[in-house]
């Protein structure tokens, strides 16, 4: 006997009797069949409901997971996007300080000129327009010593290997001038250059005074003013430069005192006296003296005094050797000033490093503070602990912090460039903080890590504001409303 239901078969029931089945007896049967047909069918179905409901219900968490996940991505996301904000804007106006002190040019590696700052197109005396696109080789002097120097200079660049020097260059009405400069190749992700970026400063008055000061030395060589004395200080004869030097005639100084040239707050000092003694006892002396001329203008001499002794051994007169080095003196002020016009500016950028509210300091190899800047002292000193050059830079963390920061160091050390937000809490002060940490490895000429540059900064304020924002959030948030269970439903069947 089938069981169908629908003209669908879910099995077959087997009857044996000894007599023949009557017609109702058949017709019961059938009835029957098709009763258990409908129940297994019933069974089959509310099993492929509860398969569905547990598939919808895993389908379903892993759903709410993902949902979860992605909104705490959103949320590291949208920190690391104000970061990276708030270190676009330090980093531009660090650029805008930096464009504002230093002459600034940025170059393609084709060689040709990619953008240049005020200061730059000002000293070589070009309209922006005239020099973007062109060849930097236009700057360039076109001798061919100069041009070696170039081709090196490129070469060394193409590499990615920095150039610092001095360089001379032309400007655009063909005057000289010279820049002290550093090239810096910009790599890009690959570790390949593609631009170059040079800081300079403009020289050319200090080497214009120093070459002057080179040719006055070799012509002090050549020629040199020479004049004698007696024991008593009277001039016994002078040569044609001391005499055109000092303005006199030779028979209005022979036989006159040394103390003529002498200035008069000079004649009676101590180390004027002390000159005169030594050189009565045989010793030389060499140093440079304040004189004045005739028409009572102040020259000054690199004076070389040797006494010259008798054949017993006694000095009996002296000869003076003679550097005019008046203009020497002069170019010495100048370059006082230019020098001190350069540290002025050098103490401007050391500055500028100073006044960020960023710990900046770095670090060799074996754990050492090299340099650090304000903020970075000021920040240990919240710890209690005193940064210097040379202090072990694990020695000043807290001891459970040793292990933790010693690891971000090596990272940083095997050449690994990374953020991290990290806190940190002074039992020694009694006071935590919540940092946001760059580590930079910083490369030699080799490309290998020399040492750590850290830049750190506090951001306390901020992961307290979110604290209490998620406080009061999750106090502000309504109770979920209760799920009802639903009622089930039962099929009977006969």
């Amino acid at each position: 006997m089938p069981l169908k239901l629908s003209d669908r078969v879910y099995g077959v029931m087997e009857l044996a009797s000894f007599y023949e089945f009557k017609h109702y007896q058949i017709s019961f049967l059938e009835k029957l069949g098709e009763n258990i047909a409908s129940n297994l069918n019933a069974a089959q179905a509310n099993e492929r409901t509860r398969r569905l409901l547990e598939d919808s219900n895993r389908i379903a968490e892993r759903l709410r997971q993902q949902e979860q996940k992605m909104l705490l991505n959103l949320q590291v996301l949208e920190d690391t996007q104000k970061a990276m904000q708030k270190n676009q804007e330090a980093l531009s106006a660090q650029s805008l300080a930096i464009k504002s002190t230093l002459l600034t040019l940025e170059l393609n590696m084709d060689r040709s000129i990619g953008q240049a700052n005020d200061l730059m197109l000002k000293t070589v005396k070009f309209r922006e327009e005239e020099l973007l696109g062109k060849s930097h080789l236009e700057l360039v002097p076109h001798t061919p010593a100069d041009l070696a120097l170039y081709e090196k200079l490129w070469a060394d660049l193409q590499q990615g290997i920095p150039c610092y020097g001095e360089f001379k260059r032309i400007a655009r009405d063909g005057s000289e001038i010279w820049l002290k400069a550093t090239y810096s190749p910009i790599k890009d992700k690959n570790g390949r250059p593609y631009k170059v970026l040079k800081l300079a400063f403009d020289v050319t008055e200090e080497k214009r005074l120093r070459l002057d000061f080179k040719e006055q030395l070799d012509s002090f060589k050549r020629s040199s003013a020479v004049v004698e004395f007696d024991l008593d200080g009277k001039i016994i004869d002078a040569n044609e430069n001391f005499l055109d030097l000092m303005e006199y005639r030779r028979d209005e100084i022979i036989g006159r005192e040394h103390t003529i040239i002498v200035p008069d707050d000079e004649k009676e000092s101590r180390a004027y006296l002390a000159l005169w003694h030594k050189l009565k006892q045989g010793r030389y002396h060499i140093g440079e003296v304040r004189r004045l001329t005739k028409t009572g203008r102040t020259v000054w001499f690199q004076g070389s005094f040797n006494p010259i002794l008798d054949l017993n051994g006694r000095p009996y007169k002296i000869i003076e050797f003679i550097i005019d080095v008046t203009d020497r003196k002069i170019a010495e002020a100048s370059i006082l000033a230019t020098k001190e016009e350069l540290q002025q500016k050098e103490a401007n950028l050391t500055a500028l490093i100073n006044n960020t509210d960023d710990a900046i300091y770095t670090i060799g190899p074996n754990y050492r503070v090299t340099l650090f800047n304000e903020s970075a002292r000021r920040f240990y000193e919240s710890l209690g602990e005193n940064l210097r050059v040379s202090s072990n830079v694990l020695e000043l963390l807290p001891k459970n912090y040793e292990y933790v920061w010693k690891g971000y160091y090596d990272r940083a050390l095997n050449g690994e460039k990374f953020s991290v937000e990290q806190s940190i809490f002074s039992e020694k002060t009694n006071l935590k903080f919540y940092l946001s940490i760059y580590f930079n490895p910083i490369l030699d000429e080799n490309e290998v890590v020399a040492g750590v540059s850290v830049f750190s900064r506090d951001i306390s304020k901020r992961k307290q504001r979110e604290l209490d924002i998620a406080e009061f959030t999750k106090s502000k948030r309504p109770a979920p409303p209760a799920l009802s269970r639903p009622k089930s439903k039962t099929c009977k069947t006969t």
